[in-house]
């Protein structure tokens, strides 16, 4: 019996770690919509997420209160990645991805952090930081607004947008380092 309760535990440990934390991000988006009213509106305004499409703006607090646009970073490959604390996928992606940001930190790329905030507090995400010696910059998405404009459903999820604003790549679960470096030098021209 503690034989099937191991391999139980070790096989769902496992698979949350090669597929991602999944479900719905938050219940309702940001103006009181259902999410399937949001994602409906969306796709008839043309706004949906995808590769080949303009990236959808935010403006977002980090962890000291300052606001970031997505915008600001128009010029600029960026990575965009949505995650939590709880995530054991996304703290295991947010580790590649610090070190990607130090391998890259004189090119002209961007790696941007979007804690989603379904559980998460500032509090929690600072300690967080501090614990896993991560330097990567974290915005806050206090009421799913980014969440909702890239329709998150899966964390880690991941964008890369080209230095024009268009969405290049999209990812949902674990992405494996050598492939997204790959994927950056691509869209980046590195």
């Amino acid at each position: 019996m503690k034989r099937i309760v191991l391999l139980l535990t070790l096989l769902v440990l496992v698979s949350l770690t090669v597929v991602g934390c999944g479900g719905n991000v938050g219940e309702k988006n940001p103006k009181g919509q259902e999410q399937g009213e949001e994602r409906q509106d969306n796709q008839a305004s043309g706004g949906e997420v995808g590769v080949g499409k303009a990236a959808p703006g935010f403006m977002l607090e980090d962890l000291n209160g300052d606001e970031n646009s997505l915008g600001d970073f128009r010029g600029k490959t960026v990575v965009l990645a949505f995650w939590e604390t709880w995530c054991p996928s996304c703290r295991h992606e947010l580790i590649q991805l610090d070190g990607l940001a130090e391998k890259y930190k004189d090119d002209d790329l961007v790696i941007i952090t979007v804690n989603t905030m379904t559980r998460d507090t500032p509090e929690v995400i600072r300690q967080f930081m501090k614990e896993n010696n991560l330097d990567l910059p974290v915005l806050l998405d206090h009421g799913s607004n980014a969440s909702f404009k890239y329709m998150i459903r899966w964390l880690p999820s991941l964008y890369i947008i080209d230095s024009q604003g268009v969405v290049q790549y999209e990812t949902f679960g674990v992405v494996d380092t050598d492939l997204l470096e790959s994927e950056i030098k691509n869209i980046s021209g590195g």
